[in-house]
């Protein structure tokens, strides 16, 4: 009988105390030998349902010393066995269908240093866990990226990050750590004993060792004052180089087929400065415009029923009403521009509240990275990459629902990071578009594939005509390694990343490529 792990938001990948159905044993094992318990025949399905297969054997070790022998096993009988997180990758990257091990029950927290501000953890800790155990110590994270679910692993391996363009993505917080290979067991890397290996190991898709642990760089807990509003995009031309240089936290959102660009920004509090919000409107005043839209578009919806809804899920319920008319869609996202006009104010609360948000329902999204200029000598790239995805947009007249995304970091020292630079003053911009899908099992899978056909057309039309002009690189979690373009993508990884330097660790480390899976084998190996 098949067993089906949805991973979705909060839930962690797969429940330890599910997992009953025995022990994994090799012949001439001792049975004292502790290995990782194991399910067969498990579905898994990503956040957003885009993508899910049926692994043969999942398993979830409780100690290291299962994942140790575990992973010794797969290895001496060349069984694939891929590193799987919470599964919230919208490209699948952590599954396999040979073999899958979840790291949900390493969650430990192991030791916090508090002159130092650092903090120990296993790596699947998930980044909501490790916020709420560091505040007694006063201590939390550099930046976060919007889902605060991912597990420390995944949240380090694909490049998350945040926004500000003097913080770096999320793998240089990591100042060591402990990574299980196949080829030379554990090992333990650190930019002082063994540099080239941990800046290779660090963002690496669990394709060069599963990472055990990692002790990471903490910052002292504060608060952030958040300022949001609506500008036009002749007011970001004029002001933002002095937004982005001012603050420490800065975010667009753009709006497809109009002028509105709602701008987030935040820095920390003062000293008398309380948690709080403080806006023009009320939240019952703000979502005035797209619940009149919603009410105008489905008359049968209840009251009640429409008091309940967020202004995401709204969005969401007007959005599937008509997911590919373009005008409809025009309609949709001046509601939203309007929301948020309603929604400008100043709100105070701690970090990792400010930084994490609500990013919708289910969807598909594509994110590339791509240099502007360095904290020195900055360029109008950015904005000049924004302008052309909306001149595509509307003259192609895509259904593109808001918002296009726009943050940026500084560089990353990691050589398979997207935002790799030998220059850590260099600074990039993040872009991401989007398509909200109905959710799985509420349409059919027509409805779901005919949205997923126009993102497919909207993303390789903007990969096509931009990427390659802009040096953009895409975000590891958001490649598709069955895009008609693939070849064009490995060709930008081979120019740009040490991928021959890649390759020579990987058959050190991973001789067999047992962590691997199709989809890495299709972007990364030649």
């Amino acid at each position: 009988m098949r067993t089906v792990r949805r991973l979705v938001g909060p839930v962690v990948a797969v429940s330890g105390a599910a997992i009953a159905a025995g022990r994994f044993r090799r012949v001439g094992y001792m049975d004292e030998t502790p290995l990782a318990s194991f399910e067969k025949d498990v579905e898994l399905i990503n956040w957003s349902s885009t993508h899910e297969l049926s692994t043969k054997s999942l398993y979830q070790p409780e100690s290291t010393e299962e994942l140790v022998n575990t992973l010794k096993q797969c290895q001496e009988d060349g069984l694939r066995i891929r590193p799987m997180g919470s599964g919230l990758s919208p490209n699948g990257i952590g599954f396999d269908q040979e073999g899958t091990v979840s790291m949900g029950l390493l969650d430990n927290i192991l030791s916090v240093n508090k002159e130092k501000k650092t903090v120990r953890v296993q790596a699947g800790v998930k980044v909501s866990q490790l916020v709420e155990f560091l505040r007694p110590y006063n201590l939390t994270l550099q930046n976060y990226a919007s889902i605060a679910e991912q597990q420390i692993g995944g949240f380090v391996q694909v490049g998350a990050h945040g926004t500000g363009m003097d913080i770096p993505p999320v793998d240089m917080q990591v100042l060591s750590m402990k990574v299980l290979t196949p080829g030379l067991g554990m090992i333990e890397l650190n930019e002082e004993k063994n540099p080239i290996l941990f800046k290779l190991a660090r963002v690496a898709l669990g394709s060069l060792g599963v990472m055990v642990e990692a002790t990471i760089q903490c910052v002292d807990a504060h608060l952030l004052k958040e300022h949001t509003f609506v500008s036009t995009a002749e007011q970001i031309r004029a002001n933002h180089d002095e937004w982005l240089r001012s603050h420490q936290h800065l975010r667009y959102m753009w709006i497809p087929y109009s002028e509105s660009v709602i701008v987030v920004w935040s820095d920390p509090a003062g000293a008398d400065e309380a948690v709080g919000e403080s806006t023009v409107f009320s939240e019952e005043e703000a979502l005035a415009a797209p619940r009149a839209l919603l009410r105008s578009a489905r008359p049968e919806i209840e009251d009640e029923q429409l008091k309940e809804l967020s202004f995401t899920q709204i969005r969401d319920e007007l959005i599937h009403h008509k997911p590919l008319d373009a005008e409809h869609i025009r309609e949709v996202n001046q509601a939203e521009a309007e929301y948020w006009r309603k929604k400008e104010g100043v709100r105070v609360d701690w970090s990792d509240r400010i930084l994490g948000f609500d990013c919708g329902g289910q969807q598909w999204v594509s994110e590339v990275a791509f240099p502007c200029g360095s904290k020195e000598k900055p360029s109008t790239s950015d904005l000049d990459f924004i302008d052309d995805v909306k001149k595509i947009i509307e003259e192609e007249k895509i259904p593109a629902p808001a918002p296009i995304e726009q943050r940026w970091t500084s560089a990353s020292s990691s050589y398979l990071s997207p935002v790799w630079s030998s220059d850590l003053e260099s600074v990039f911009s993040w872009v991401g578009i989007i398509m909200y899908l109905p959710p799985a099992g509420e349409v059919g899978d027509e409805e779901r594939g005919r949205i997923t056909e126009a993102f497919q057309g909207y993303q390789q039309k903007l990969e096509t005509e931009l990427w390659e002009r802009y040096g953009a690189f895409e975000h590891w979690a958001k490649i598709e390694a069955t895009s008609p373009l693939l070849k064009q993508k490995k060709e930008r990884i081979q120019r740009r990343l040490p991928m021959v330097m890649y390759e020579s660790t990987r058959k050190l480390l991973d001789p067999q490529h047992i962590l691997s899976n199709n989809a890495i084998e299709a972007i990364l190996s030649d």
